[in-house]
């Protein structure tokens, strides 16, 4: 597979580092628009297969030119806390930059507060939900608020939306990535980072009709 360029958004967290890292690894290169540059490894930052942008989402014009030349978008938007700032209001931009750019791939992450039809019932998702609802309600809304703004706007998209439950970094011998529906067979609510890195990079690689996963909203887990 030729090499291809690929747009992270939300790139200086541990899980948009795991994605950067599988990226590169798998021989792509990577445009990284990040607020603050000092966040990102240095080994990252001076890689020839690295471009790094700063700006911030709302300034428009710096961001829409990072959309130029990009084969798939890889966003890992997301609240850092439960009083942080929304962030899917920032959708609106990432899909009309896409659109305006004749980019048709996205893959962002997403949660598993965002229920789909396959889903089945889950005891443990199930806890983590209604623990998230008491602990993190606006966090759990901005995840909603997300995945209607793309189903509504991006219709015209190729999407995928990575929903994920617990994230861990601890790696167990024979572990490996899974991918489906809440509480489908061999379900487990954890996951590991750098699976997140593998099946989003995986995803980014093809073209949405080359997908299974294209405009679907599968969640992803470790076991």
């Amino acid at each position: 597979m030729p090499p291809k360029t690929f747009l992270i958004i939300g790139a200086t967290g541990a899980a948009g580092i795991q994605v950067i890292e599988h990226a590169l690894g798998t021989k792509h290169k990577v445009v990284l628009y990040v607020r603050n540059p000092s966040k990102l490894p240095s080994k990252i930052a001076a890689d020839a297969n690295v471009t790094v942008l700063t700006g911030n989402l709302e300034d428009n014009a710096s961001f829409e030119k990072a959309f130029h030349d990009i084969d798939a978008v890889i966003s890992l938007l997301g609240p850092s806390g439960p009083s942080a700032s929304p962030t899917a209001p920032h959708y609106s931009s990432i899909l009309r930059s896409m659109q305006a750019a004749g980019v048709q791939r996205l893959i962002f992450v997403s949660t598993i507060t965002v229920s789909q039809p396959e889903d089945r019932f889950s005891i443990s998702a199930s806890f983590v939900l209604f623990v998230g609802k008491l602990a993190f309600p606006k966090g759990m809304k901005n995840f909603m608020d997300t995945h209607k703004s793309v189903v509504e706007n991006g219709s015209d998209l190729d999407w995928t939306e990575v929903r994920v439950g617990m994230l861990k970094n601890e790696e167990k011998a024979g572990e490996k990535l899974n991918v489906g529906y809440l509480g489908g067979p061999g379900y487990n609510i954890s996951i590991l980072r750098k699976h997140i890195g593998e099946f989003m990079v995986a995803e980014a690689e093809k073209k949405g009709s080359e997908s299974m996963w294209r405009k679907k909203s599968p969640t992803i887990w470790t076991s």
